[in-house]
Formats: C-alpha cells, sequence, structure tokens
C-alpha cells in the first residue's frame, strides 16, 4: 500500500474521531473521560448553590448520589483507586505552587465499607489504624442529620489536617481531609451535605 492511501487513511481516522467528539454532548463527553481516565471536570455536576450563595456551586456526585456545596474558584477532580474506592480532588488551581498555608481544598476518599459497625468510632479506624494519631475526637452531626467523627491528625505531606469519617449505611467509608487553617470553612461547606443514595 502505498504512503498516499495511508496518510488518506489516517487523515479519515482523525477527522472522523473528531465528528464523534464533536457530536458528543458535554455529558457525555466527561462520561467518556471518566469511564476512560478516571478524571472528571466540575461541570460534570454543576448547579447552582442554595445555600452558601452565589459564590458556591453544587456538586453531586454522579454514581452515589450525594451532594455538597464548593467555592466556585475550586477545580473538581476524580480519581479511581484500588478496590473500588476513589478520591474526589476539590482544590484551588496553582495551589501546589503556594506555601500550605495559604493553599485552599480539600479531598474526600470513598471506599467499599462491610462493617457490622454503622457508624464509625475511633475505636472501630484504631482496629485497622493502630499507629493513626486521633487528637480531639469528637461526634458531629453534618447537614444532613449524618453522624460523623471529627479529628486532627499529622500527615507528611500536609502538615496537621482537620478529618471527617464517616459511613453510608456501613456500605461506603467517607474520609473527608483539608489543612488545618481550613477547620471552619470545611465545617460551612459540610453544612450542605446531602446524601441522596447510600
Amino acid at each position: 500500500m502505498s504512503k498516499k492511501y495511508i496518510s488518506i487513511g489516517l487523515i479519515a481516522v482523525l477527522v472522523g474521531g473528531a465528528g464523534l467528539f464533536l457530536s458528543m454532548s458535554k455529558t457525555e463527553f466527561l462520561t467518556f473521560l471518566t469511564s476512560r481516565y478516571g478524571v472528571a471536570s466540575s461541570s460534570e455536576t454543576l448547579s447552582a448553590a442554595t445555600v452558601l450563595g452565589e459564590d458556591y456551586i453544587k456538586y453531586t456526585h454522579p454514581d452515589i448520589g450525594f451532594s455538597l456545596e464548593y467555592p466556585r474558584e475550586l477545580e473538581v477532580r476524580r480519581f479511581s483507586e484500588k478496590e473500588d474506592a476513589e478520591t474526589i480532588l476539590f482544590q484551588r488551581a496553582g495551589d501546589e505552587d503556594r506555601a500550605r498555608g495559604e493553599r485552599l481544598g480539600f479531598q474526600i476518599f470513598i471506599t467499599p465499607f462491610d462493617d457490622e459497625w454503622p457508624v464509625i468510632t475511633r475505636e472501630r479506624i484504631l482496629r485497622d489504624l493502630p499507629d493513626l494519631k486521633m487528637e480531639d475526637v469528637q461526634e458531629v452531626i453534618l447537614g444532613d442529620g449524618t453522624r460523623a467523627l471529627i479529628f486532627w491528625t499529622e500527615d507528611p505531606s500536609l502538615g496537621r489536617t482537620r478529618e471527617v469519617w464517616f459511613t453510608s449505611m456501613g456500605i461506603r467509608l467517607y474520609e473527608i481531609t483539608t489543612y488545618e487553617h481550613l477547620d471552619s470553612w470545611l465545617a460551612m461547606i459540610l453544612s450542605t451535605w446531602s446524601r441522596n443514595a447510600p
């Protein structure tokens, strides 16, 4: 086969592929990216914030159904992890270049949780993570009535962090982490937490 036919064939494939992507809706394209690469844009689940105001956007998880409001300036990225877990990172662009005390963001780690403990406790956490240092452990109630455990701990790369851990009817474990200086900010965000499905 001559180089001319190979070049024409390659151009036809590229044009066809571009046409496919251009014919997809934004939602279809983001679903494709998420399923293929495990990363999604915050725009996949955008809607107006109803509690915190116009500087916030409502995020709704496309599969699990929980929602919360977060600052409009944050970008949202989802990452698939091992054993059906995932991490959702809410982070301001360029924060990796800022000093730790100037960063703005939080992350949600979600993992399957098949356990007889319907509510997470200090004892349950230490059963799996006996070396975890937990300071000032308290039970709190999130925006939809979910019972959560909050505590301080140390992370080698983040320094002192605020942790908010809870289960979803014994099906999933949620571990939410932010920087120490963002404690009250995260509490405000979690006041909008709503669980629409298990």
